[in-house]
């Protein structure tokens, strides 16, 4: 059973069949990147029908799963937000964590989720922050039922949504989407361990709080014998897209954090064979923090119940959501 963690270190892994990661696509690579960020309801699963699929890989003290066949996470969505809509609040369960199978939802139907219930105590201890006392306003624009298989999200929508952006290649200029997380308020973030542990204390990357699709854009790259020249555009199919999204909107919108902005889990090991506690905090500074809406964290086990209702009920709508900038065939 081979496992891929989703985010920006298995990219090339997950692209070895495109032509674009090395020389220039035409349009017609098997997966490429969302410019829009995807949104897609899946549902919750037991632990026992995960243990059933993943056996001793799957550690229900720090995992969750949740998925259909043929529809769910992929590359680039590491660290997004699995959430559930209770009427009131958006409430986070899960940071999305790994897949199998080159994201093939076949009989591995399952994507693999950090509990997020489970890491509570350690987020408020991290932030000495009660944000499950805060009360989080939030606008009128739910998502609604309708990422592989997933659909175009409202660019008013998901402002709690945070993509961690990288400037590599740096001879581009551009900045470049590689995993997700989710805003906690007070100026903390929650994504994967995986995303941001081997970043060296002074090593950049950057941030954005809210749902920025509209000034997210495609990368064109051509090669000659003086090198390589990379611009953007619109269209997905353009010839020489790369299947790489970028960020082509303006500079002061972006959070620039350091490796010694960000707390990884104690137990997360970094080994892609063991992906307990795959979770990690990043804080921006200085204040003033976003302003944008916030994901309130679990205050009972939600997930557990949401998928026993779910198993209970088969053909029942219960289902929780993905969001992401990730892979998608």
């Amino acid at each position: 059973m081979v496992y891929f963690r989703i985010g920006l270190q298995l990219l090339v892994l997950l692209c070895v069949s495109c032509t674009s990661s090395s020389n220039g696509g035409d349009g017609s690579d098997e997966y490429t990147q969302n410019a829009i960020l995807q949104e897609l309801y899946i549902t919750p699963q037991t632990d026992t029908q995960c243990e059933s699929v993943y056996s001793d890989s799957f550690d229900s003290g720090s995992m969750v799963c949740a998925g259909d066949s043929e529809v769910g996470v992929c590359s680039g969505d590491s660290g997004g937000p699995l959430f559930y809509d209770d009427g009131t609040d958006n409430i986070l369960l899960g940071v999305t964590s790994w897949t199998i199978n080159n994201c093939e939802y076949t009989y591995y139907k399952y994507g693999g989720f950090a509990d997020v219930y489970e890491f509570v105590g350690w987020i408020e201890a991290t932030t000495n922050y009660d944000i499950t006392a805060t009360s989080m306003e939030h606008s009128d624009s739910i998502v609604q039922p309708t990422i592989i298989g997933g659909i175009d999200a409202e660019t008013d929508n998901h402002e709690y949504f945070v993509t961690l952006m990288t400037k590599y290649p740096d001879y581009t200029g551009y900045y470049y989407p590689f995993c997700g997380g989710s805003y906690l308020g007070d100026g903390w973030v929650l994504t994967a361990a995986h995303c941001v542990d081997d970043l060296s204390s002074e090593e950049q990357i950057y941030l954005l709080v809210g749902n920025y699709s509209d000034e997210m854009a495609y990368e064109v790259c051509t090669y000659d014998e003086f090198g390589v020249d990379c611009t953007w555009s619109a269209d997905s199919e353009s010839e020489d897209a790369t299947g790489f999204v970028l960020y082509i909107g303006s500079y002061l919108e972006i959070h620039t954090v350091t490796g010694s902005d960000i707390t990884v889990h104690d137990d997360w090991r970094g080994d892609v064979d063991d992906l307990e506690n795959d979770i990690a905090l990043i804080q921006l500074g200085p204040s003033p923090w976003p302003s944008n809406e916030s994901l309130s964290l679990p205050s009972t086990d939600l997930f557990a119940e949401l998928a026993e209702d779910a198993e209970q009920n088969p053909g029942s709508d219960i289902s929780v959501m993905v969001i992401g900038h990730g892979l998608s065939d």
